[in-house]
């Protein structure tokens, strides 16, 4: 399995390039996330993960759940002790994206994580688009109430969790359900879009 790991002297990531899946986050030695993992229904939940094209259902494009970032191999083409810059190997099912550029950013801070995802449509049609980034947080972590989000072009927010789950997620949307609901993104040709989570975790 194909990962890279980020660190400096407080916090480390590990990150699967299949799904560009962030598996864990470590502050202090404590986990932030629920680390990834394969729950008991068969579900992999935790750690965090882009949502692209698509947030939740395709609806009538029959995308997958959450989109097929977030299980398609991305290439690690950039990369620091702290930092990478991953582009996405859109799958060959999915070539209506295929002239999508989708590039990750990720930044590993003292106290703080950053995603940015970069989008360019390089071809000569216009797809929809709804990304989201997808966190699942240590339940007793969140409690604390130690977290604090700065979302760009990601304006709305969805809170969910499993029954009797551990964890929490706080899922900044660009425009929430809207494939499911018709109202996606018509993102035209060299048309260019960024979107960037950024948690920071107080002292």
């Amino acid at each position: 399995m194909n990962k890279i790991e980020l660190k400096n002297k407080n916090a480390s990531i590990s990150i699967d390039l299949l799904g560009a899946w962030i598996e864990n986050w470590k502050v202090d030695k404590q986990d932030i996330f629920l680390p990834k993992q394969v729950m008991k229904n068969g579900k992999t939940r935790g750690g965090c993960h882009v949502c692209y094209p698509n947030f939740d259902s395709g609806g009538e494009t029959n995308l997958p759940h959450h989109g097929f970032g977030r299980i398609s191999e991305w290439d690690a083409f950039e990369k620091t002790e702290t930092s990478a810059k991953l582009k996405l190997q859109t799958p060959a099912e999915f070539k209506d994206y295929e002239n999508v550029e989708a590039i990750l950013e990720i930044e590993l801070f003292p106290r703080s994580l950053r995603m940015l995802l970069k989008l360019r449509n390089n071809g000569e049609s216009s797809v929809p688009i709804a990304p989201a980034f997808h966190p699942y947080y240590d339940l007793a972590v969140f409690k604390k109430d130690i977290l604090t989000h700065k979302q760009e072009n990601l304006p709305k927010t969805t809170l969910w969790s499993g029954k009797e789950a551990d964890y929490i997620c706080v899922e900044p949307s660009f425009n929430g359900f809207a494939f499911k609901k018709n109202e996606a993104k018509s993102f035209g040709p060299n048309e260019t879009m960024e979107f960037a989570l950024e948690i920071f975790i107080e002292d």
